[in-house]
């Protein structure tokens, strides 16, 4: 992995770098269509977003960390699925697909009395996707049920088949929470962070992330199509950024470094700047 000499970045840095990424994604997302307003057209679109594929590596990453170096676990957990549920809102709002329509005047919601309706007022709620802070919640409960899988069989042997047995089926069951709610990455990130955690070497870690990154972007099925032969240049573009924030990683020094923002800044920054952003989107709508 690229390591640069005489550089290193604390882990409020390495955050920093991928809020400021999602939320250059985000403001392509939440200004669809952005490249209607901006020089390059769809090509602006594919590097505000190709730039936005760092972010989730980097959160998998200290998702892991995270459970590993956290004093309370249970408590860890219930801050992000707090976040979770406060978030959704926003993200609905900032995300909906009426909302989108709003703002673009979409003008087939005028032939369509139903989507009419539907865009006449703010989104808040659409539940068709839910944010990606619920499939973090999800991996760090899955990173919880395997904790507890030692504890089970610590006492004796005997309990082992057991204990696989109830840790394969609360796997399972969290799968299936992801897949039901459709939550961001939920495919690959609950095995993604679970396999950070229990490897926790570095530099195996870096190379997993970059083997996700490969499969998440150019291989994973999306609408019933192989991303690199539907789309090879965008896949390949989303791929690169993904890999970078490997060599981001790389230069990360285990430290939690100077505190230059508020206690949990990193939690609430997720729901706040989508919240910002949308308002900008009514201001443009009213306009």
């Amino acid at each position: 992995m690229l390591k640069f000499r005489g550089l290193t970045l604390s882990a409020t840095q390495v955050k920093t770098i991928a809020i400021v990424a999602m939320l250059i994604d985000h403001i392509s997302n939440v200004f669809h269509p952005f490249h209607l307003y901006v020089p390059l057209g769809y090509y602006s679109d594919c590097f505000l977003e190709g730039i936005g594929r760092i972010a989730f590596p980097i959160f998998a990453y200290f998702i892991a960390e995270g459970c590993l170096k956290t004093r309370n676990i249970k408590k860890y957990l219930l801050r992000l699925f707090a976040i979770s549920i406060a978030a959704e809102p926003f993200y609905d709002f900032a995300n909906s697909q009426f909302n989108y329509m709003r703002y673009s005047g979409n003008n087939s919601t005028l032939h369509d009395p139903v989507l009419a309706e539907l865009t006449n007022h703010v989104t808040l709620w659409e539940g068709s996707i839910q944010n990606v802070c619920l499939t973090l919640f999800l991996s760090a409960l899955a990173v919880y049920c395997w904790q507890n899988y030692f504890d089970r069989i610590s006492a004796t042997r005997k309990q082992t088949a057991l204990a696989t047995l109830l840790l394969t089926l609360e796997w399972i069951s969290i799968y299936t929470i992801s897949l039901v709610s459709q939550c961001e990455y939920w495919e690959t990130a609950v095995p993604l962070i679970v396999s950070l955690y229990i490897i926790k070497d570095k530099r195996i870690c870096l190379g997993v992330l970059t083997l996700w990154s490969i499969t998440e972007y150019l291989f994973l099925p999306q609408y019933s199509q192989i991303p690199l032969f539907n789309s090879p240049l965008r896949s390949i573009w989303y791929t690169m950024f993904a890999s970078i924030s490997c060599v981001v990683l790389s230069q990360y020094n285990g430290m939690e470094g100077k505190k230059i923002f508020p206690k949990y800044f990193f939690y609430f920054f997720y729901p706040g700047h989508l919240f910002i952003l949308s308002i900008i989107r009514e201001v443009f709508i009213m306009i």
